[in-house]
């Protein structure tokens, strides 16, 4: 049985061109999952309420096209060496 569970609550935000956006926070804060919404990879288990705009319109596949991010892969050679000691 999978259970259900709200993970964003009333989400509202702007980005305007020529601005770098800087989305932190701690493990597990669901940065992944709110990217994944904005970008229109939203997994099919996952239930969506309420509208992602851009430019008060709706994504289309012309709009998902110009819109991505890419994943941090990361492994010990991404890691300062002072902070393997």
């Amino acid at each position: 049985m999978v259970l259900a569970m709200q993970i964003m609550y009333k989400l509202a935000g702007a980005c305007y061109p020529g601005e770098v956006l800087a989305l932190m926070g701690p493990s597990g804060s669901s940065k992944t999952s709110l990217l994944s919404v904005i970008g229109g990879r939203t997994p099919k288990s996952v239930s969506l309420e309420g509208d992602v705009l851009y430019n008060n319109q709706r994504l289309t596949k012309a709009t998902k096209r110009s819109v991505g991010y890419v994943l941090q892969v990361c492994s010990s050679s991404c890691v300062p060496a002072s902070a393997l000691v």
